[in-house]
């Protein structure tokens, strides 16, 4: 039996994992054992896509805010209600719609024994002072209402008749205070909505956002017939009057609880040559001079008010017009400059997009300065550029300038002149200027010249109309040689792209693809790519007291290809190729020094963005003899030619390569550059 249940069981985790794989199979296909690799979104890449976007000090509230400084939001101090008593006692009764109640002229005692104890039955004392009252009372509700509603509506009518009700252990008590102080309902807010709607005296209390002034008190008790109460100590205030005046109080408090008028209108400051403290000693004569009231850290009810920044680097300026955030900006542009005459100082110049290396590069150039290289090992090996020393012209304005280029800090830091480093200050804002960046799709394929391509790659794609082509001479038949064909599709990385020289070779049996890379590519730099083998060979050979020493040589072979774009004004790529295609010939793979058939070709060559162009007339020929017979028939003298076949095979390869640029210009086109790449991979998966 219980060799039964172990087979059954076998059986039936076998037929699981059966299942399972059949599962797996069907999602992959039948004869794929393809594996997908996923690959987690980089973590310098930021919500805009991108790493390395610098946060300057004009960052927008939205994000200075989302910045992350170890801020925690906790739970505020619980607000005590004052009103507790009716909130507890409106939760005793039911919300359901079903008590119709009808007084007219009751006995204000009669009429609460009549609610609380007929129609709520709940427990309630009445106050001595109450009992001989026969103030009377009117309410007909003739449509249902709850409870709940019912109790709201009573409570505001004995309101209004001076009478108050406390709540406590789950019985009501009803007492008319000594003084109209005590009988005030006690609310909380400054919405309009946050004031009772009861008949007699309301005390709100009112949080004020931007601190109490003795000149909003004065205005209230002028304005409103209430009673202020202020506490500066918790920024609030008290109101003691009747509906309409607390609520045309509130009106004149969120219409006056408003920042100051020197902070309608903000700004923050960035200085580059002038110290902060020198700039708002200065400002604030000047302004004052003007007749505008400037002040700095504290406020002293100016117009202006300068607060400095040091952390950062800045100055935030508060204003009570826009004229005179406008005065400020001003005098930070008249003061905020290089120290005039002839005494050098040190400015630094931090680039935006550039490299500092580049800029001291060219400015050496130009300026014809000789350079220093100097290593500082004690800082992990940061190199920096010196350069130092006078031009040779009699140009005085190149006399007595120094440079240094910090790597570490991608800056540039001068030693000169103000007057100088301002002469120069546009030169390096001309040539600070964001790089483009080239995408290159590269395709390297040899088609065997037969079938569609036995007259070459050129005649196949002449004849169709996709493609124009011009040629001076067959491959390699003429002095100039080679293939230059450039693809009517501009479309780029889409199905309808120039793709379709592409597709024409690789649905060609006699085409070999060697290699498809896509590269990225700073203007004006190299791509290069190696994909191959190194081949070790035989190198010099030496004999010692009869030792025969060998040395071993290693060869690349495989591909090379490099290429270096080059962006013009008008968005014309100009592209410099070089390519090489080496491999060992066969029948020398086991020599000591091999055969290493190399085809190499470079280039320079005009194309506008999203275009092809197609390079080709690498044609090799290669011979190779065969030799077909019948096991042993085949050897016997004489009559074995009978029994065997012989042939030569001549085989002509042609090289071509297809090159497409494409420049990146803006985040746009990184966008969706990246997410058709993401869809063209097969086996990696990219993480969202």
């Amino acid at each position: 039996m219980n060799g039964s249940n172990s087979k059954r069981i076998s059986f039936i985790t076998l037929l699981l994992l059966s299942l399972t794989a059949c599962q797996t199979t069907q999602e992959k296909g039948a004869n794929s054992d393809e594996r997908i690799y996923y690959l987690k979104k980089s973590l310098l890449e930021g919500e805009s896509g991108f790493a390395g976007e610098e946060n300057t000090v004009g960052d927008s509230e939205e994000t200075i805010a989302g910045n992350k400084q170890g801020f925690t939001r906790l739970q505020p101090i619980a607000q005590h209600n004052t009103n507790m008593a009716e909130k507890a006692a409106q939760n005793v009764f039911g919300k359901s719609e079903d008590i119709r109640i009808s007084a007219n002229d009751m006995p204000v005692t009669d009429f609460i024994h009549y609610v609380f104890g007929d129609l709520f039955k709940t427990n309630y004392v009445i106050d001595n002072g109450l009992k001989a009252d026969a103030t009377p009372v009117t309410l007909n509700v003739q449509n249902p209402m709850s409870q709940n509603e019912l109790y709201a509506l009573v409570a505001n009518l004995l309101a209004q008749n001076r009478i108050r009700i406390e709540f406590n252990e789950n019985t009501f008590f009803f007492h008319r205070p000594e003084d109209n102080r005590g009988s005030a309902t006690v609310a909380v807010g400054r919405e309009l909505s946050s004031v009772p709607n009861v008949g007699g005296q309301i005390l709100q209390v009112v949080q004020f956002n931007y601190g109490i002034r003795i000149t909003l008190e004065r205005t209230l008790n002028r304005l409103v017939d209430a009673e202020f109460i202020p506490d500066f100590d918790q920024n609030s205030m008290f109101i003691l009057g009747n509906r309409q005046n607390v609520i045309r109080a509130l009106e004149l408090i969120n219409m006056l609880d408003v920042p100051a008028h020197r902070g309608k209108y903000i700004g923050l400051l960035s200085l580059e040559y002038i110290g902060m403290e020198d700039f708002t000693t200065q400002a604030i004569t000047l302004l004052t001079n003007e007749g505008v009231d400037a002040a700095v850290n504290t406020a002293q009810n100016k117009s202006v008010l300068l607060v400095p920044l040091g952390h950062i680097g800045a100055i935030a300026v508060f204003a009570s017009s826009e004229e005179s955030l406008e005065r400020v900006r001003y005098w930070a542009n008249v003061l905020d400059r290089p120290s005039q005459g002839e005494n050098a100082q040190y400015f630094i110049y931090a680039p935006k997009y550039a490299r500092a290396k580049d800029l001291g590069e060219s400015i050496q150039g130009l300026l014809g300065i000789s350079t220093t290289k100097v290593n500082t090992e004690s800082t992990g090996n940061n190199a920096k550029n010196l350069a130092s020393g006078r031009a040779a012209s009699a140009s005085a304005s190149i006399a007595g300038l120094s440079f240094v280029v910090d790597e570490r800090t991608n800056n540039l830091i001068f030693n000169t002149t103000g007057d100088r480093y301002l002469k120069l200050l546009p030169l390096l804002q001309k040539l600070d200027v964001l790089p483009k960046q080239i995408l290159l799709e590269v395709m390297i394929a040899e088609v065997t010249l037969t079938d569609n391509f036995k007259f070459g790659v050129e005649f196949a794609l002449q004849n169709d109309e996709r493609f124009t082509a011009t040629t001076q001479g067959r491959f390699g038949l003429s002095d100039t040689g080679g293939l230059s064909i450039s693809l009517l599709d501009q479309d780029f990385l889409g199905s309808s792209r120039a793709e379709a020289a592409l597709a024409l070779f690789k649905q060609n049996q006699f085409v070999n693809v060697l290699s498809n890379p896509t590269l990225l590519v700073r203007d004006g730099m190299t791509a290069s790519i190696n994909v191959g083998t190194e081949i070790p060979t035989q190198g010099s050979l030496t004999v010692d007291d009869g030792v025969q020493t060998s040395s071993i040589n290693y060869r690349e072979t495989g591909v090379q290809v490099q290429v270096t774009p080059t962006l013009n004004a008008q968005g014309v790529v100009i592209m410099n190729i070089a390519q090489t295609i080496s491999n060992v010939v066969e029948g020398t793979a086991g020599s000591p020094t091999p055969s290493i058939f190399n085809r190499s070709l470079s280039t320079e060559a005009v194309v506008e963005s999203g275009r092809t162009v197609i390079l080709g007339g690498l044609i090799s020929e290669s011979n190779s003899r065969g030799e077909t017979k019948v096991p042993i028939l085949g050897d016997i003298p004489l009559i074995g030619k009978a029994f065997k076949s012989e042939n030569d095979a001549t085989e002509k390869t042609e090289l071509v390569m297809i090159v497409t640029p494409k420049v990146i210009r803006s985040s746009d086109e990184w966008d969706k550059l990246i997410s058709e790449f993401s869809d063209s991979l097969e086996t990696i998966k990219l993480g969202q």
